[in-house]
């Protein structure tokens, strides 16, 4: 799947053979849509942003614009839009779910929705998508919904007619305003049965939410120059940072530098450039990094 800041999308099929290997056939194009018809292109902004879930065929898509839409790839259609009713633009996505390598009987193997044994995944639920703004604030969004963020709802003491105290409902949406700056990136993990959410910001500061508590579960300052960009691998305690300073760092969920990388190993003495992208594997601890000196990396542990 590939996006434009034009707010198009296509989606290609055939990179792989029936082995899993890469074919050595031509991609074939399969569909191609406009996603955002509302986001113009060479706008200044965050253009086009996606999360898409291919576990279930679900695309995402926000960005430039004041709507967020949810597609079915399948049936090729807008299955739902949703108002962010902020006046910023979406600068990350990403959902409340994920696939659970570890703790999983695998897909079909039962289990209550959002249990580990449910589908081979783990987390709040597939309709529950954080977005992360320019301005610093995050929303939480079902999918399910029309067109509005998801209410927290909070008890209060009222009086009533006769005098008594009654307690009625009164709903609050899930918004979060900690972060000062725009929203690098947001991820999901479930590592330690945590079900937590990563936010990070360009004023280097990540801050852990669980998304039942009102304020952030914890703050990590990780650098001093803007973050640019920031990964959080699934199933394993690390994330990355990068920064327009020429520079990755990787850490642990606690905030413990591991390694800083500054120079590209194969080059010798060339510096890597400011970094743009951030990407773990899924499975594996490999790291793959993009900088604007159009040199993509691919990072490793040291075998020792």
């Amino acid at each position: 799947l590939a996006g434009s800041d034009d707010g198009t999308i296509r989606v290609w099929d055939g990179l792989l053979d029936g082995f899993g290997q890469m074919s050595n056939d031509p991609p074939r194009l399969v569909s191609a849509f406009s996603a955002a018809p509302d986001i113009r292109a060479g706008k200044r902004g965050s253009g086009l942003v996606t999360e898409w879930q291919q576990f279930n065929g679900r695309l995402i898509a926000g960005g430039n614009s004041n709507l967020i839409r949810c597609w079915d790839l399948e049936a090729e259609r807008c299955a739902n839009t949703l108002e962010s009713n902020v006046g910023a633009c979406v600068t990350s996505l990403t959902t409340a779910w994920d696939f659970d390598m570890f703790g999983s009987n695998g897909i079909g193997s039962g289990g209550a929705l959002g249990s580990p044994t449910s589908r081979g995944y783990s987390g709040i639920g597939p309709d529950i998508v954080v977005a992360g703004y320019s301005d610093g604030n995050l929303k939480v969004f079902d999918v399910r919904a029309k067109r509005s963020p998801v209410g927290n709802t909070s008890m209060v003491d009222t009086n009533s007619r006769n005098g008594s105290v009654r307690r009625s409902r009164h709903k609050r949406l899930m918004q979060y305003a900690e972060h000062e700056s725009w929203i690098v990136n947001t991820a999901f993990t479930t590592f330690g049965g945590r079900n937590e959410i990563a936010s990070g910001c360009v004023a280097g500061d990540i801050k852990f939410w669980d998304l039942r508590m009102q304020e952030s579960l914890r703050t990590l300052d990780v650098q001093r120059s803007p973050m640019t960009a920031l990964a959080m691998h699934p199933g394993i305690p690390l994330l990355s940072t990068g920064s327009h300073a020429q520079f990755i760092k990787i850490l642990s969920l606690d905030g413990d530098t591991l390694q800083v990388i500054r120079y590209h190993e194969e080059i010798s003495g060339q510096r890597i450039g400011p970094v743009s992208c951030l990407c773990f594997h899924p499975h594996k601890p490999l790291l793959a990094a993009g900088a604007t000196d159009e040199i993509v990396s691919l990072y490793s542990p040291d075998a020792k």
